[in-house]
């Protein structure tokens, strides 16, 4: 599904990029503060009228017109699969017919909601039955086979002494916080993130049925290992 998501919004997008490359190269020179000397704060210089003018929004942790572009390819992307999900002319077996019956369905909160944790049961049985490492390495390649990559990532990437070559990129994915600091340091903004950070793993295992104390409980050994991942 992902396939076709990517190619139906490639196809759609491609004709406006293509119409506004003339329009979109170079430097905006807007953007520059001229009231810094550049040999002195060259980032204020290259961006300070730009982030004066655009403050970082409450929803985000970073901004840029990068962050900006993505967003906004975001909301076009959203009215692309809405207007997909609407239509039932499409033909079936169409890229359209099966991103908007694809969206349609996970749009369906009050039956997802319903169905509440049920379709992860099986995954959460296989989970708690693997009591060797052979098993657990079953459970991983399964888990990754659905997008779910856990402990650890992999894919493509081009060899930085070589660009001719791709080869397979092993990265570790097991921390819910975004890096390794947040684990560690000691700064009030870390510790204040590893507080809500557990507080969130307890309440989405309240989601799953799970009482206040098993779910915090539950939280504190969740943490401690990804805390072990982050010290490795």
């Amino acid at each position: 599904m992902r396939t076709f998501l990517a190619t139906i919004v490639l196809l759609l997008c491609l004709p406006l990029a293509f119409s506004q490359t003339t329009a979109l190269h170079g430097v905006d020179l807007s953007d520059l503060n001229r009231k810094v000397d550049p040999c002195n704060d060259f980032f204020e210089f290259a961006n300070g009228t730009w982030r004066a003018n655009n403050p970082i929004p409450a929803s985000m942790t970073r901004w840029s017109k990068r962050w900006a572009s993505g967003e906004t390819t975001k909301d076009k992307l959203r009215d692309i699969l809405e207007d997909a999900s609407k239509k039932q002319s499409a033909p079936k077996g169409s890229n359209e017919q099966l991103i908007g019956d694809f969206y349609g369905a996970c749009m369906q909160e009050s039956k997802i909601n319903a169905r509440g944790y049920d379709p992860v049961k099986p995954w959460l049985a296989e989970i708690d039955g693997a009591k060797d490492i052979t098993a657990l390495q079953s459970v991983m390649a399964k888990l990754h086979d659905v997008a779910v990559n856990v402990p650890f990532g992999v894919g493509g990437q081009q060899d930085p002494h070589n660009p001719t070559w791709v080869l397979a990129d092993v990265y570790a994915n097991a921390l819910g916080l975004p890096e390794r600091d947040y684990y560690l340091r000691p700064e009030p903004r870390f510790a204040e993130a590893r507080d809500k950070y557990k507080e969130h793993i307890a309440n989405t295992l309240k989601l799953a049925g799970w009482d206040q104390a098993t779910a915090t409980k539950a939280a504190q050994a969740i943490f401690a290992m990804e805390t072990k991942f982050a010290k490795a």
